[in-house]
């Protein structure tokens, strides 16, 4: 058994640390492995290991699953059991982080996720995991129906998709058709931007001062900066800024998300509660019970792994991942293409038209070094998302199967 690498204080998908250093990609040494749980996601990539576990509160395993070429589910919490582990933020409940499994294949994920919940179940009837808040809901075999009725979306009102990522989602929904699914695209009832705003807000509530007062006299990681911008600013400068950013700047979307990054009340962290109880239940009412979906596919991220460093101007780009942290929906990530630089290359007008963040997306696909850029790029890893309902680990699990057995990535 072994512990692998993360980043500093874990609230970052790059993976590097003023301890260990940093931890590289297994496809290209200049770009990240992804984060929280990088180290694993490579050293399972690479095959150092046959199964990794690594925690999720916002993408943690999902990301550099992703980024890394792997397989990663992130359970719904409560079904997968945390005992060991330790909250960077004591006492917070906004959004829970939870444990899950990567590997190298969806059947290996199977086979941990079945040995996992059937053993917490074997000892929560011995009357053990009761202070871990795992629920009595033992491992169930399931079949798919030939014909799901699957719904998918590809941006998210924030950043525009990379052309990979969207390639990569477009080539699924195909091969799912062929295989005679119901596939149409989904129509969010609230914009998709809105998780990022309520993570923000949440996570944020308290100014961070648990999470930085860990660093002790460590220098702060680049990835750290942005993240935590808000709340190491006084609230009135916060607030300036983020109205400077919109009403002069122009960009609405990145104004408000900033507006939220910082220091809260009770009062007010109760108001952000119930924000993200209405954005659950918009979101639950019209895909699970209005569309009746039995999935959601999307992209995993707006971009590829990323080169190092970058995440100091892009960690929102997150908000794929955290989505799904905000709704406690079963997520997981299977790989499916790779990067081409031919079919992938952004045209010079690409976001031309978008009604996302202008600032994040110039960082992406604008100046002389974007980061995004599909010849530097080519050959990397592209997954695709697949989200479920709550507890519904078995099933999401088999849908992975269906895209890994047809996809054809290797």
């Amino acid at each position: 058994m072994a512990k692998t690498n993360i980043p500093q204080t874990l609230l970052a998908f790059e993976c590097s640390n003023p301890v260990f250093g940093t931890t590289t990609n297994p496809y290209s040494s200049a770009r990240t492995c992804g984060g929280s749980s990088g180290g694993e996601a490579a050293l399972v990539t690479l095959r150092g290991t046959p199964l990794g576990w690594g925690s999720d509160i916002g993408g943690s395993l999902r990301i550099p699953a992703a980024y890394s070429g792997c397989v990663g589910l992130k359970p719904t919490v409560g079904r997968w059991p945390a005992a060991g582990t330790r909250k960077i933020i004591q006492g917070f409940d906004g959004i829970k982080a939870v444990v899950g499994p990567m590997a190298r294949t969806v059947a290996e994920i199977e086979f941990a996720s079945r040995t996992m919940i059937n053993l917490v179940n074997e000892e929560i009837a011995e009357g053990k995991f009761a202070a871990d808040y795992v629920i009595p809901l033992p491992w169930k075999e399931v079949k798919l129906q030939p014909k799901l009725k699957i719904g998918y979306w590809v941006d998210d009102g924030l950043v525009k998709t990379s052309p990979a990522c969207a390639r990569a989602v477009h080539e699924s929904v195909a091969k799912l058709r062929e295989l005679g699914h119901d596939v149409s695209e989904f129509q969010p009832p609230v914009p998709i931007w809105q998780a990022l705003k309520i993570f923000s807000a949440l996570s944020s509530s308290e100014g961070y001062k648990q999470l930085l007062g860990n660093l002790g006299p460590d220098p702060m990681e680049p990835s750290m900066q942005l993240v935590t911008l808000g709340t190491r600013l006084p609230g009135f400068v916060t607030s300036l800024a983020a109205t400077i950013v919109r009403l002069v700047l122009g960009d609405q979307i990145f104004g408000e998300i900033m507006a939220a990054s910082k220091p809260k009340s009770a009062a007010e962290y109760w108001s952000w509660t119930a924000a993200r109880n209405d954005f659950i239940e918009a979101f639950y009412k019209t895909a699970w019970e209005k569309e009746q979906y039995d999935f959601i596919l999307s992209p995993a991220q707006a971009v590829p792994a990323l080169e190092h460093g970058r995440t100091k101007e892009l960690s929102p780009l997150a908000l794929h991942t955290i989505l799904y942290n905000v709704l406690d929906s079963t997520a997981g990530v299977v790989p499916v293409t790779r990067v081409d630089a031919t079919k992938d290359a952004a045209p010079a007008d690409y976001t031309a038209g978008s009604t996302g963040s202008w600032l994040i997306e110039k960082r992406v696909y604008g100046g002389d070094n974007p980061a995004y850029d599909a010849a530097k790029m080519a050959g990397l890893p592209v997954a695709v998302q697949v989200a479920g309902r709550r507890w519904d680990e078995e099933r999401v699990i088999a849908f992975m199967r269906i895209l890994e057995d047809n996809m054809g990535f290797k």
